[in-house]
């Protein structure tokens, strides 16, 4: 890539400001981000991240669990310029944030940082707790030859971009689909696939465990975008159908598969907790709810009747001494928990009657949940 400084800042300046996503609408505000951008329809490039070999690395990743039936197709979203026009103004910079998915097969993004001198602009990435930084402008500055510097993550990845302290840094942004792929060849496996389905036998060989049979739970590790359509409530049931055949992200898509491979039965559910009962009901799909409706019913209660929900977990102290205690419709054995920030995000409002309607929320996480049959089945299978 040949250019001048001036050239550079004649881009920077033909950008329009860049917004982001708020609420389902595009927002302007320099205090979360300032940055300029140009849409795809408003300029060429000939980079390829297909042809440049990028994208087999990328999906190596990404595409963990998949096999090779799915691939990513890469999609050119803006090019944008994060620059530091005057020594006393401040930097370009974007507040941390996730990106908005586009569709329900859109799982992450792709970001290309053109071979402009630039200090500043690190890409922190934040994920279950860990955090990441990369520093484009040194990779760039250490390079023996023009080169790019690249991140992709996936859409539930939370990340921001510093100020840049002089230059410009300028960015090709990809969203990331995953489709399906011509190649048929036979499945491969990584090390963690392999150690899964170890760990899964040895488990469902010990009769100790489960012996009746029962359900193992497993709270998901990336967050996914389950679109519902308001005016019909089985649509977010056909939106799990479509994370289970093939848009779940990393681990999550290896246990997926390992399940599969298995013939383990495996579904992915909603687990709701945080009415006035006490009671955590499970259910297949994403409740729709809304303020009216409930009046005399609670909202636990109305999940078992209209989402074939089932209780698996109550809080006694939530009853009186001599209260009738509901019983769990089923037991479920949690593998791995379900996380304490989804558990606190995912609010869905409803309307609770007392002497006046008020507005409260019932929490809720997505997990994958394994039925087994009892201990003698499964000696028969194996």
């Amino acid at each position: 890539m040949s250019h001048t400084d001036g050239e550079i800042q004649r881009l920077f300046q033909a950008c329009e400001p860049a917004t982001f996503g708020r609420n389902q609408q595009d927002v302007f505000d320099e205090s979360y981000r300032k940055a300029g951008k140009l849409d795809r329809r408003s300029f060429a490039s000939t980079f390829d991240p297909d042809r440049s070999g990028l994208m087999r690395s990328i999906s190596d990743v990404l595409l963990q669990g998949y096999g090779p039936r799915k691939m990513l197709r890469t999609e050119l979203h803006n090019l944008n310029v994060y620059g530091k026009s005057a020594q006393r103004c401040p930097g370009s910079f974007f507040k941390a944030h996730k990106d908005t998915p586009r569709a329900k097969n859109m799982i992450g993004s792709l970001v290309v940082v053109l071979p402009t001198p630039h200090e500043g602009g690190t890409l922190v990435l934040r994920h279950h707790g860990q955090e990441l930084r990369f520093d484009s402008s040194k990779v760039l500055s250490q390079a023996s030859s023009t080169s790019i510097a690249f991140s992709a993550f996936y859409g539930d990845v939370k990340h921001e971009v510093e100020p840049v302290q002089s230059g410009y840094r300028v960015t090709l942004t990809y969203n990331l689909y995953i489709v399906n792929s011509e190649d048929k060849g036979p499945p491969g496996s990584t090390s963690f696939e392999e150690a899964l389905k170890e760990a899964f036998n040895a488990l469902l060989n010990d009769t100790s465990y489960l012996s009746g049979g029962g359900y193992i739970g497993f709270g998901l590790r990336h967050e996914y975008a389950v679109y519902d359509d308001p005016t019909e409530s089985q649509h977010s049931l056909c939106a799990f159908s479509d994370l289970l055949s093939g848009a779940l992200k990393g681990k999550d898509a290896v246990l997926a598969k390992v399940c599969r491979d298995l013939g383990l039965k495996a579904t992915l559910q909603m687990v709701y907790h945080g009415d006035a009962t006490g009671k955590t009901v499970m259910c297949p799909g994403v409740a729709n709810f809304g303020t009216a409706g409930f009046c005399e019913e609670t909202p636990s209660d109305h999940l078992c009747e209209f989402y074939h929900g089932k209780v698996i977990g109550v809080e006694q102290e939530c009853y009186d001494d001599g209260d009738d205690i509901p019983k769990r419709d089923l037991v479920v054995r949690w593998a791995t928990e379900l996380r304490p920030e989804d558990v606190s995000k995912r609010g869905a409002p409803y309307a609770a009657y007392g002497n006046s309607p008020t507005l409260e929320y019932m929490y809720s996480a997505m997990c994958l949940v394994v039925e087994v049959g009892p201990a003698r089945a499964r000696a028969a299978l194996g």
